[in-house]
């Protein structure tokens, strides 16, 4: 199944009443927990000032199967459960216009950065490891890895995803790990 992710309908959700919202992170890293709860807060407080597609992109660099909103937009099965993959992929960004023995080409929206993670799928083979290096042409990237990186199977239309960036898993350790930044509320409470 693809992950939980129902942002898009908090306006609404809000609008009828809804105080509480209970988000995926079962069996989850820390930082798909503090990316989640992070963009929650910010779409509750003030959707209109939300980057949405920012939000849920970083959502899916910690972890995406996919996103769907569960049954919030009424019973469909088939596109909560498509059958495609069933581990963490991240968030696509591409596909490998050009290989070399050294170096994939490609074509993405998302900008990419050395130390970013990515998973390149080509059928049923999936090869992943960080960035070394990165050369941007406009929306094209030229990325090389660590010399052990076998780019020997990656043809033109290989997909790519991201999975990882350690800018912002350093934000989002802050959240959960900064004692600066955790926040304390007081409670009383009455057992009877």
């Amino acid at each position: 199944p693809k992950d939980l992710c129902g942002i898009s309908e908090i306006p609404k959700l809000l609008e009828i009443g809804i105080e509480s919202f209970k988000v995926e992170g079962r069996l989850k890293s820390p930082e798909f927990v503090a990316s989640v709860a992070d963009s929650y807060r910010k779409a509750i407080d003030n959707f209109e000032d939300l980057d949405t597609k920012e939000a849920i992109n970083n959502m899916a660099i910690t972890y995406s199967r996919g996103f769907y909103n569960g049954w919030l937009g009424g019973v469909a099965h088939q596109e909560l459960v498509d059958g495609t993959f069933g581990s963490n992929r991240g968030l696509f960004v591409g596909e490998v216009i050009h290989s070399s023995k050294k170096l994939i080409r490609v074509r993405s929206d998302i900008e990419l950065f050395p130390g970013d993670g990515v998973l390149l799928v080509m059928g049923d083979q999936e090869i992943g490891g960080p960035v070394y290096q990165v050369e941007k042409m406009g929306k094209t990237y030229d990325l090389g890895f660590n010399k052990n990186f076998d780019l020997s199977k990656i043809d033109n239309g290989c997909k790519v995803y991201l999975n990882s960036r350690d800018k912002l898993y350093k934000e989002l350790k802050k959240s959960f790990t900064d004692k600066n930044v955790l926040k304390r509320i007081p409670i009383k409470i009455e057992a009877y």
